[in-house]
């Protein structure tokens, strides 16, 4: 390919790659249905770390995403778009590291391919345009290995490029869990030739980990209590699937997540990259996360209900999938060997982009939850809170157009929905307390154990309290809280 069409063919994988995040940013909602807490933390940072900060917001989860979170909320005011933003940025971002480290795996022409199977990849899509932390953790994930590889390539100045990579992957471990997976194998990263960088790359990814561990220890005397604390909700999730279903469960969530097709090209690279004798440590760093992945499922502290861990297996592996577009290009001379890869690219991005938009749909919020928030913004006074559990709450709170102090939560815990008594009680206890959200969707989110009758009853009493069945939208039932003597 000439470097003219080559750049052609650059700006036109780049333009696609953008255009189908910003068709999904404005195509759909925050991720609701297949992340319910999507919402939540920007609301936790605005209402409860913001008027009290601290260096580490969170007692549990790492904190750059929560910096992040409130710059992007100082620019633009608004709990849904800015967050939302801020991954969309990230995604876009992403493509420069991609690019680095695509070039180095594949070759320039293979990671253009590359780009256009990660513009279609349908799970970072998703992650490209809700409110969660993956997007930049993915960028700084791979930008530390991007600085890795510059490292190798490099004839001198090797020492700072090692030292920044080490930089950058200490802030994607600050950013989410699984970056702290990928210091073990820093070895994979320098390579033998480079083993006497390997402990700078060590010492300045290890910065923020350390830091976090002497603040967990502060608070909890165990530096690793937010691994137990991980473990217990992953071993909530997993206590009652057997250990053959644990075993398919990464798997199958790439195959949910990936498409056959990406995937069948991304083997058929990996094939042609050992057969050419290229670069395949990228290939070696993600089989190793996989197995971890998949020890730890086996073991009961890894949950796989949550696909966005998948991502970091497959990005790094998509340049491998361009290369084998690139090959299938020249099995036959002239337009036959072109049109045959056009026609493969053709078939992965047209799956990819159907996945793409069934996501779009089954993530947008269910006209009966948008006929609920209608129903708050209408009938809600000033003077009037309404108590609502974990089940949507982030889209309750930010859609309702309601003020903040006009709900009671009755239960932080957004990863198990589990209700905790005396949260509850003190909600519930609250002179402005008017309603109840009593969702019926089965499994922990409704208040049974706590009040002591079933959803579509009509009349109750319970804690003192007199509740009469005010309206129903769908699974919603809406009830009016009253004193037990009125």
């Amino acid at each position: 390919m000439t470097d003219k069409r080559f750049k052609i063919a650059l700006a036109a994988a780049i333009i696609f790659y953008v255009l189908v995040r910003l068709w999904a940013f404005a195509g759909s909602d925050n991720g609701i249905d297949q992340h319910h807490n999507a919402f939540d933390r920007a609301l936790f940072v605005v209402h409860q770390w913001l008027p009290d900060p601290r260096i580490m917001p969170d007692e549990v989860y790492p904190p750059v995403h929560f910096y992040l979170l409130a710059g992007a909320l100082s620019v633009w005011n608004n709990l849904e778009l800015a967050p939302r933003a801020l991954s969309l940025l990230f995604s876009l971002l992403t493509l420069a590291p991609f690019w680095i480290f695509g070039r180095y795996s594949a070759g320039r022409n293979a990671t253009v391919l590359g780009i256009v199977l990660l513009a279609i990849y349908p799970l970072h899509v998703r992650l490209s345009v809700v409110s969660l932390d993956s997007a930049p953790f993915l960028f700084f994930a791979l930008s530390g290995l991007a600085m890795a590889v510059l490292g190798r390539q490099a004839q001198s100045g090797k020492a700072w490029r090692y030292a920044c990579a080490g930089l950058l992957l200490s802030i994607a471990a600050m950013t989410r869990f699984e970056g702290w997976l990928l210091l073990p194998l820093a070895p994979l990263m320098t390579g033998r030739r480079d083993l006497r960088h390997l402990p700078l790359l060590w010492a300045c990814a290890a910065i923020g980990p350390l830091l976090y561990m002497v603040d967990v220890m502060r608070l909890y005397n165990d530096p690793l209590f937010f691994l137990k604390a991980a473990g217990s909700i992953s071993g909530y999730h997993l206590q009652r699937i057997s250990l053959y279903v644990r075993l398919l469960g990464w798997p199958g969530v790439l195959l949910s997540t990936a498409s056959g097709p990406l995937l069948l090209a991304i083997g058929l690279g990996l094939l042609l990259a050992r057969i050419e004798r290229r670069a395949l440590w990228p290939a070696a760093l993600v089989g190793l996360l996989f197995c971890v992945f998949e020890l730890r499922t086996l073991a009961g502290s890894f949950a796989y209900n949550e696909t966005k861990y998948t991502a970091l297996l497959v990005i790094p592996l998509l340049p491998y999938g361009g290369l084998a577009i690139e090959r299938i290009a020249t099995l036959r001379s002239g337009r036959s060997g072109i049109a045959s890869a056009a026609a493969a690219l053709a078939i992965i991005c047209g799956v990819g982009l159907w996945h793409v938009s069934i996501d779009q749909q089954r993530c947008r919020a269910t006209a009966e939850l948008e006929s609920l928030v209608g129903w708050l913004r209408t009938n809600v006074e000033p003077d009037q809170a309404v108590l609502i559990g974990v089940r949507d709450q982030g889209y309750i709170l930010t859609r309702s157009g309601l003020p903040y102090d006009s709900f009671l939560m009755t239960s932080f815990d957004e990863q198990t929905g589990s209700m905790d008594p005396r949260t509850f009680a003190t909600s519930l206890a609250d002179p402005r307390a008017t309603f109840l959200l009593y969702p019926f969707f089965g499994g922990t989110l409704d208040f049974d154990p706590f009040l002591g009758f079933k959803p579509d009853t009509l009349r109750a009493r319970a804690h003192g309290h007199l509740f009469l069945l005010e309206h129903r939208i769908g699974h919603w039932n809406i009830y009016r809280i009253l004193n037990d003597d009125e």
